[in-house]
């Protein structure tokens, strides 16, 4: 798979970061057959821990939901706020300042993983719902043995695969709606091109029929707009 370097608000989506998306997405469906549905929403029904009558977010019940809809040992995962300072055993670059790490220990085969957070962002839940889209799914992958590294040839490639399997696995709406207003309450870029997770979004659909479901009008307009456009490409062709 050819590598697309710096995939962020500034690169062009073109039809070579589109193929590069229809090669991730088939890659996934060659792996896991079909893309997990249906979607997954921010509401008391997937986030009962979370988001239920009178409870607040917090790490420890994130952990819970996400273990719960995606069949994870709990046991295995845990979170760890990092100070990025001087000193500090594990600090964020520039580039991580913005996004949850994992780390994985390996023993035996038997793997555990603590999801690193910025201190700044461990109350914010937008954020949270966010970049533990992405970490839930790293983790799915690692617990089913997929070589995705083997696809992906750096840091920022595997990440940006992320958002791809993160929809696969039916994240899309909750990750675009969260990600797209968090990332305008703090002035910064999306982490992929909100054309191209729209993009993505519009290749997970084409598995569902899923148009009369609310998920779309919850999608942030630049994303949605894009995956309108998406579905009357379609159509033409």
């Amino acid at each position: 798979m050819e590598v697309i370097d710096d995939i962020n608000e500034t690169y062009p989506f073109n039809n070579d970061i589109k193929l590069w998306a229809d090669e991730c997405f088939q890659w996934l469906q060659d792996v896991y057959e079909q893309p997990w549905g249906p979607p997954v929403y921010d509401d008391s029904v997937d986030f009962p821990i979370s988001l239920g009558k009178g409870s607040n977010v917090t790490l420890a019940s994130l952990i819970s939901d996400f273990c719960e809809l995606l069949q994870l040992p709990e046991e295995k995962i845990n979170c760890q706020v990092i100070h990025a300072i001087e000193g500090d055993t594990v600090q964020f670059n520039i580039e991580e300042q913005y996004r949850c790490i994992l780390d994985i220990k390996d023993s035996n085969d038997d793997k555990s993983y603590t999801i690193l957070i910025p201190n700044e962002f461990e109350s914010n839940s937008r954020y949270l719902l966010y970049q533990f889209s992405l970490m839930f799914t790293q983790i799915v992958l690692e617990e089913d043995k997929v070589p995705y590294y083997d696809i992906n040839h750096d840091q920022y490639e595997i990440h940006a695969f992320l958002h791809v399997a993160s929809v696969y696995f039916a994240f899309g709406q909750l990750m675009a709606k969260h990600g797209e207003i968090f990332t305008k309450e703090f002035n910064f870029a999306m982490q992929i091109p909100s054309p191209l997770l729209g993009y993505i979004i519009g290749l997970w659909s084409e598995k569902f029929d899923f148009e009369d479901q609310p998920w779309l009008d919850m999608l942030p307009e630049r994303i949605k707009g894009s995956y309108l456009k998406f579905k009357k490409s379609k159509l033409q062709s």
